[in-house]
């Protein structure tokens, strides 16, 4: 079952869509869920190579997915946060924690404590979830990234990985170049992360710890 929201970033003066995923005994138990928020530039449940509403059911996790309407994509205001000279990715943020996830936790059964919310970026958005996860570290206990692109910046998404390291979140991701996915979990497992792992580009697999 889904639910579909528009919302508008007045910050960026332009307007979002939230997709809900809802598990199929949503309306019949009263239990609260825990929530799996998906940043990216267009609707993951529509990417069949994903299969991610099969992977939300049978997790039993909400699912609430944000995208921008096409005025955001093509002026391109969100994808480079290591070279945010106007902004826009501080001020992103600052909607998805303060409009978004306040609006979802108030109409629907998640969790508003750390543990049980996560946050899942794919591709080029995957800075974004590590970006938001690492700025507020009270929010989300678990990091997914899948198929993650970080050659063109790696060694600026290097340096602020060491200098806003918390050990409390759980570190996940796919990516197909092994060299810089091995030096990844290199700089993890030297920092104690409580978790992490690196996998083939399979968002089931990934996923396994929701």
């Amino acid at each position: 079952m889904f639910d579909n929201i528009k919302i508008l970033s007045e910050g960026l003066n332009a307007s979002f869509k939230v997709t809900i995923y809802l598990p199929d005994d949503y309306d019949k138990t009263d239990k609260t869920y825990k929530a799996l928020y998906i940043v990216g530039g267009s609707n993951p449940f529509l990417i069949p190579t994903y299969s991610l509403e099969e992977i939300l059911k049978q997790k039993n996790v909400i699912g609430i997915s944000i995208y921008p309407n096409l005025e955001v994509k093509k002026n391109n205001l969100l994808f480079n946060v290591f070279d945010d000279k106007f902004g826009f990715a501080k001020i992103y943020e600052e909607f998805i924690i303060n409009k978004i996830k306040p609006l979802i936790e108030t109409k629907y059964r998640v969790t508003s404590e750390a543990k049980g919310n996560t946050i899942l970026g794919y591709k080029e958005t995957a800075i974004l979830a590590y970006s938001l996860s690492y700025h507020y570290t009270n929010q989300f206990s678990e990091l997914y990234l899948h198929d993650i692109m970080i050659e063109p910046f790696k060694k600026k998404f290097m340096t602020d990985l060491m200098s806003r390291f918390d050990p409390n979140i759980s570190f996940f991701f796919s990516m197909q170049a092994a060299d810089t996915a091995k030096l990844i979990e290199e700089r993890l497992q030297m920092f104690g992360a409580c978790s992490f792992k690196w996998y083939s580009n399979n968002l089931a697999l990934l996923l396994e710890h929701l």
